[in-house]
């Protein structure tokens, strides 16, 4: 065979590798079980997050928002959580406060005495990714009613649905090293591909970094969170504290 052969058929070989790397899907299902991995996740988070011991917390840092050219402005935060149902993140603008949360059975986004009756949208979607999708509520899947479904696996992370009684439907990566949860990420509704045309799923995604152990459980202390592809939101706390006291009363509009 002639070099110059050899050298089309090496670089056919190539192309069709890295062909194969880009687009090669999710894995199939592992012998492992979902319940399994989310079990080696809560070892690697702390038994105090299903065992109850942990009533409440409170974290203050800054929070970013950003559009497509970059980051936008960053302003001081207290997010406020009670349980799996109360929730409550006070943005300290300079004209006011900005507060987004939950009782349990009400939601709101409030500023100063103007307020919508339900939170909806981005606001909506940032109080679900605290109660009803939260960690917490993963790790206590048989008790909160979560239908749990292997996925397979993607760029080292196993992948694992939790389904609630509602039908809403949210992805974990749990990672195959560590077994900590890297993101978790729901479907918000659906968009057209401006080229296609096709009905393309409209993403809610969080990524978790910078874990520190506090009192006993592991912490992100940096969130990202994505719409679509796109980065909207960045929170990192200076400081977390758990079973700090919080009443219902602190949980309004």
């Amino acid at each position: 065979m002639r070099a110059p052969q050899r050298s089309l058929i090496l670089g056919l070989i190539i192309i069709e590798s890295l062909l194969f790397t880009r687009t090669m899907p999710a894995q199939g299902p592992s012998s492992d079980t979902a319940a399994a991995a989310v079990q080696r996740a809560l070892a690697a988070y702390g038994q105090p997050l299903s065992t109850g011991e942990i009533g409440d917390s409170i974290g203050d840092g800054k929070l970013t928002f950003f559009a497509l050219g970059g980051a936008k402005a960053t302003f001081n935060l207290t997010l406020m959580l009670k349980g799996n149902t109360k929730v409550q993140r006070v943005i300290k603008e300079p004209a006011g406060e900005l507060k987004q949360g939950t009782d349990g059975v009400s939601s709101w986004e409030s500023f100063q005495s103007l307020y919508t009756p339900t939170a909806h949208g981005r606001a909506l979607q940032f109080i679900e990714s605290h109660t009803t999708r939260s960690l917490p509520r993963l790790f206590n899947y048989q008790k909160e009613g979560l239908t749990l479904r292997d996925m397979g696996s993607r760029d080292k992370a196993r992948l694992v649905e939790a389904e609630d009684r509602q039908g809403k439907k949210t992805t974990y990566f749990i990672d195959a090293d560590t077994s900590v949860i890297n993101k978790f990420e729901f479907v918000t509704g659906q968009a057209k591909d401006p080229f296609s045309g096709a009905q393309l799923s409209a993403m809610d995604t969080y990524v978790f970094s910078d874990h520190r152990m506090i009192q006993g459980v592991l912490t992100a202390f940096k969130i990202e969170r994505y719409s679509g592809s796109n980065k909207i939101e960045e929170i990192q706390f200076s400081t977390v504290k758990y079973n700090a006291g919080l009443k219902d009363s602190d949980f309004h509009r």
